[in-house]
């Protein structure tokens, strides 16, 4: 009896572990992390965990600045992936800041808007590992008669 439920548990306990690490990448989201695909590697192999899935991950942090270097504040950021067309948006915080977390290596468009100032488009922005990329965004000119 205390042998078949030992054996009971171990046949559940991968089942948890695997159920446990898809929970943590499925609410990680595109702009998560990827802290259960290490554990899901070890319960599906029965091994150690290849830190390979971490590694292949990249994150890109932008700096929205105005023409006076100071930071212009919910801007609209999106990031389009080039190959795929997937895109990713957030706004800067109050200090002109965004991040995209859990990016695939390659190249992307950066697109950033706010109202008052000139649009800005940014082609082939490779992204690979961590990077900061700096904006500077230009007030548009108003013009009265």
């Amino acid at each position: 009896m205390r042998r078949e439920r030992e054996e009971r548990r171990r046949r559940v306990r991968p089942l948890l572990l695997l159920c446990a690490s898809t929970a943590a990448v499925v609410s990680g989201g595109a702009h998560g992390s990827l802290r259960g695909a290490p554990i899901l590697a070890q319960a599906r192999s029965g091994g150690p965990a290849a830190p390979q899935a971490a590694a292949t991950r990249s994150a890109l942090e932008v700096t929205v600045l105005d023409e006076n270097g100071k930071a212009v504040a919910d801007a609209s950021v999106k990031l389009l992936e080039s190959v795929s067309q997937r895109e990713f948006s957030t706004r800067t915080d109050y200090a002109g800041r965004s991040q995209f977390r859990n990016l695939a290596p390659g190249s992307y468009r950066l697109r950033v808007e706010r109202e008052g100032f000139y649009e800005v488009n940014k082609e082939g922005v490779q992204i690979r590992g961590e990077q900061t990329l700096e904006v500077t965004m230009n007030h548009q000119q108003e013009y009265f008669e």
